[in-house]
């Protein structure tokens, strides 16, 4: 086995780790329990990136989302910067059937962009959006300049 495929597999072995924990959370406490869930641990180790001025913020992230494995595009003008994911972790294991669904429709797992990179960020006067696209197929996250 190559060290790339070594690595694909680790990959998703993490991924499935942290999706099946994502689903566990929502069956047994539902929407609200999976958002204390992501909020308990980003706030342990997602905090750090809003040290980072919003366009770099992206930047970050898509070294993150390329280094899982996912295909990014960034896009950036006067007003806006765009990074576009094609994801491999949420999106991938949403395409394989192995992602719950909260009652808004957004997977359990793919949750906590949402709350991360929306939610966390705003409440730090951070103008971020993110927009979920059905198995990862392009979800972005927009920093607005203006």
């Amino acid at each position: 086995m190559s060290d790339t495929e070594i690595k694909d597999r680790a990959l998703k072995a993490f991924a499935d780790w942290c999706v099946y924990g994502a689903n566990w959370v929502g069956q047994k406490y539902g929407e609200e329990g999976v958002r204390e869930y992501f909020r308990y641990i980003l706030e342990r180790i997602g905090l750090r990136i809003f040290q980072l001025e919003g366009p770099a913020m992206l930047k970050a992230l898509q070294v993150l989302d390329n280094n899982l494995g996912s295909k990014t595009s960034y896009e950036e003008n006067d007003e806006e910067a765009v990074l576009t994911v094609q994801c491999n972790t949420g999106g991938r294991a949403e395409r394989e059937g192995k992602s719950l669904h909260g009652i808004n429709g957004t997977p359990y797992y793919c949750m906590h962009c949402e709350i991360h990179l929306q939610e966390m960020a705003r409440e730090r006067g951070i103008p971020m959006i993110v927009k979920y696209a059905p198995n990862g197929d392009g979800c972005k996250f927009i920093y607005s300049k203006g």
